[in-house]
């Protein structure tokens, strides 16, 4: 065994000395590498919230933009029963007119029909009138 601790004491006694700048390097490089990866943690973290920020928004939005379209979807609605009942009420109108005009006509009919029956009547005395003449000569 004296030749492994012969060893080990030459491997302390020269190697050693020379490690150790390599094993503080290498301390160092562990914790620039802890603090990248402590870093890329907290990047993650920050881009989850942020994507998960982003969602909710999205979220909001197509919320707003739907309550939009049913607003306007009603409007359209509300507009087109608007319309409806206008043309509802022009139609009665045009009725009522139609009926007007067929009651005007009938009533001019009626005193177009007096005007021919006073004519034939004038006629009749006319001819009455004509035949009472010769016999007065």
């Amino acid at each position: 065994m004296s030749r492994v601790e012969d060893v080990r004491k030459v491997l302390q006694d020269f190697l050693a000395p020379e490690l150790r700048p390599i094993a503080t390097r290498l301390d160092g490089v562990d914790k620039r590498m802890d603090g990248i990866e402590k870093q890329r943690a907290e990047d993650k973290s920050d881009l989850l919230h942020a994507f998960a920020q982003m969602e909710k928004q999205r979220a909001a939005d197509k919320s707003d933009m739907l309550r939009g379209f049913e607003s306007l979807e009603k409007q359209r609605v509300e507009d087109k029963v608007v319309m409806l009942r206008a043309f509802e009420g022009m139609e009665k109108q045009r009725l009522e007119d139609k009926s007007d005009m067929l009651r005007g006509f009938a009533h001019m009919e009626k005193r177009f029909e007096m005007v021919v029956d006073y004519t034939r009547v004038l006629e009749r005395v006319d001819k009455l009138e004509e035949a009472q003449q010769p016999k007065r000569n």
